[in-house]
């Protein structure tokens, strides 16, 4: 089995942007692979896996740490209350 080089059209973040932009086509297309390779009841197993959201709908890296940074903020504004509350 040989493999390909690793770039961002197979996955891989680089220089180029990822597209994560996955068509039913695409899950099709990637089903039949897998159901060729290792068979129909692991394919669908792998796919029941797979998450099945648009990828506008999934959160990204940068939408996790903006999360991050609110809840931060939330929490040392709440112990900021709490010690002027009891006088620390």
């Amino acid at each position: 089995m040989s493999r390909r080089p690793a770039t961002a059209e197979h996955g891989v973040l680089g220089s180029e942007t990822l597209n994560l932009a996955v068509t039913g086509q695409d899950r099709r297309d990637l089903f039949d692979g897998l159901e060729e390779a290792i068979g129909a009841k692991p394919a669908n197993k792998v796919m029941e896996l797979l998450p099945n959201q648009p990828a506008d709908q999934l959160a990204t890296h940068t939408d996790m740490g903006e999360f991050g940074d609110v809840l931060r903020a939330q929490l040392r504004a709440e112990m900021a209350e709490l010690r002027r509350q009891h006088g620390g």
